[in-house]
C-alpha cells in the first residue's frame, strides 16, 4: 500500500467556532467532500497564529482522508494583531509580543483546547467513532505530544514537527505523562534548533524508552519553521517529507492502514 500518496478529492473548508470552558474558540475545518465517516485529527498551529497557511496544511491532510480542525490556541488573548512570519522575528517588539503569547500557551488550558475539539469532532455524523490523530507545529508540538499523554483515550497518533521544548520536564509536559501515553508517536525534529536542544532530545527520549511508548524521532537536515509555507526557514522538500511521514503514522494508527474514501 503506497502511504505517500495523497488521495484525490474536491475540499471543503469552513471557519468554526468550537466551545470550550474557557469561552469561544475560533477554528478552521477541512474534509474531503462527501459523508464519510473519516477519522477525526486536531492540528495545532505554529507561533503565529490561525492563518490561511494553516488551512493548506489542513487541506493536505484532509486529501488523505480526513476530517481537519485547525483551533487558534491564542483564543484567551482576545483579538490578537496578525504576525508577518517572515519578518517577526526581526522585529524586536514583535518579536517580545510573540515570545509572550508563546509562554501563555502550555499547560492545562492548552490541553482542554485539544479535549474540546475532539468533543466537537466526535459529536459530527462526517467523523468515524474512535481515537483521532492530532498534529503540531512549534509550540503546537509541545501541545500534541503533551495531549496525548493526557488525553490517552482520545489520541490514538501524534506527530510534533519541529516541536519547541518537546523534551522539557514539568508536570504536563510529555516527558511527565509518557507512562499515560496509548498513541504512536512520531517527531520531526529540525537539525538545527534552539526550541529542542540535544539535552532536551536526551530526556525525551529516555522517558519514552522508560515508559514503553511506541514512537520514531526522525532528524530533518533543515531548520526550525520548514514545515510551514509561510515561514521564513520553509523547506519545501522537508516538508513534503512530514507529510508523507505523517499521513502514514495516521493511516496505520487510525484505521489499519487503509487509504481513506467515503464509507470508511
Amino acid at each position: 500500500m503506497d502511504y505517500h500518496r495523497a488521495y484525490d478529492a474536491p475540499m471543503s473548508t469552513t471557519r468554526e467556532t468550537i466551545p470550550t470552558p474557557d469561552g469561544p474558540m475560533a477554528a478552521l475545518l477541512a474534509r474531503p467532500e462527501g459523508s464519510g465517516p473519516w477519522p477525526p485529527v486536531v492540528l495545532l498551529m505554529d507561533a503565529f497564529g490561525l492563518r490561511a497557511a494553516l488551512g493548506e496544511m489542513a487541506e493536505r491532510f484532509a486529501r488523505a482522508g480526513y476530517v481537519v480542525l485547525v483551533p487558534d490556541l491564542f483564543h484567551r488573548e482576545g483579538d490578537v494583531a496578525p504576525f508577518d512570519p517572515l519578518t517577526t522575528f526581526s522585529n524586536p517588539s514583535e518579536r517580545d509580543r510573540v515570545m509572550k503569547l508563546i509562554a501563555s500557551i502550555d499547560g492545562a488550558p492548552a490541553i482542554r483546547d485539544v479535549e474540546a475539539c475532539f468533543a466537537w469532532l466526535a459529536a459530527r455524523p462526517d467523523v468515524k467513532d474512535g481515537p483521532g490523530g492530532v498534529v503540531g507545529y512549534c509550540l503546537g508540538g509541545r501541545v500534541a505530544f503533551a495531549a496525548a499523554g493526557a488525553l490517552p483515550d482520545r489520541i490514538g497518533a501524534a506527530a510534533s514537527i519541529h516541536g519547541g521544548r518537546i523534551g522539557v520536564d514539568g508536570p504536563t509536559s510529555l516527558v511527565a505523562l509518557a507512562p499515560k501515553v496509548k498513541a504512536r508517536l512520531y517527531a520531526a525534529v529540525a537539525a538545527e534548533d534552539q526550541s529542542h536542544t540535544p539535552e532536551m532530545n536526551e530526556r525525551l527520549e529516555g522517558a519514552l524508552r522508560a515508559a514503553g511508548t511506541r514512537y520514531e524521532l526522525e532528524a530533518y537536515d533543515a531548520q526550525h519553521g520548514f514545515a510551514v509555507p509561510d515561514a521564513a526557514l520553509y523547506d519545501a522538500a522537508a516538508s513534503e517529507r512530514h507529510y508523507a511521514r505523517v499521513i502514514e503514522l495516521f493511516d496505520a494508527a487510525l484505521r489499519a492502514g487503509a487509504i481513506s474514501g467515503e464509507g470508511r
